[in-house]
């Protein structure tokens, strides 16, 4: 865990400590004292992730906000509580975001490294078949009865299919079935 969202995490759980004193039943002090304890759990633990903590400030929060409607506690007392709980919640949202954004982040050039292995794969087809992968670029999502008659003069219905299966097995293209029970043909990209 972070060593700045670590740090606000042990002064919420403190605080919650703290706070569980000012509750005006013993199960709202006990839950109070528990959720401290549990978040020091959290903290201690190697493997939480920003997200746990995350969670764990939406459900707190929420405890808090019903407890306080309920009258379980004065509202002051629990304010500077809920401020440290947002803050960690920030911290926590900050620090899930940059690990979401490096999980996800593709280098830059891995697009152009794509376009080139497409156009490699689309050179070593044969003639008949990179005229249909043309046809399906210029028109995206066209359909195999589409296909077949483009191309009912050059070639057969049978042969349009094999195309299409060559170009397939080489994953220059996708495949996509409709609702209607159709299919329908696009670049992939």
């Amino acid at each position: 865990m972070d060593s700045i969202l670590e740090r606000q995490a042990i002064r919420v759980a403190v605080a919650l400590a703290a706070v569980s004193g000012h509750g005006k039943t013993a199960q709202i002090i006990a839950d109070m004292r528990d959720e401290s304890t549990h978040l020091i759990s959290l903290c201690l633990q190697g493997s939480t992730t920003p997200h746990q903590i995350c969670a764990w400030c939406d459900d707190i929060s929420d405890r808090i906000g019903r407890a306080v409607a309920r009258g379980d506690f004065d509202d002051q007392s629990v304010l500077d509580t809920v401020m440290m709980i947002l803050r960690l919640r920030l911290i926590a949202t900050r620090l899930a975001r940059q690990i979401d954004d490096r999980v996800t982040k593709k280098p830059s050039n891995s697009g152009d490294v794509q376009i080139r292995e497409l156009q490699q794969s689309v050179a070593s087809l044969t003639e008949n078949a990179q005229k249909v992968f043309e046809h399906i670029k210029n028109n995206p999502d066209v359909r195999t009865k589409e296909l077949i008659d483009s191309f009912a003069k050059t070639f057969s219905a049978r042969s349009t299919k094999r195309y299409l299966a060559e170009l397939l097995g080489a994953k220059v293209i996708r495949r996509k079935e409709l609702e209607d029970g159709g299919v329908v043909y696009t670049v992939r990209t």
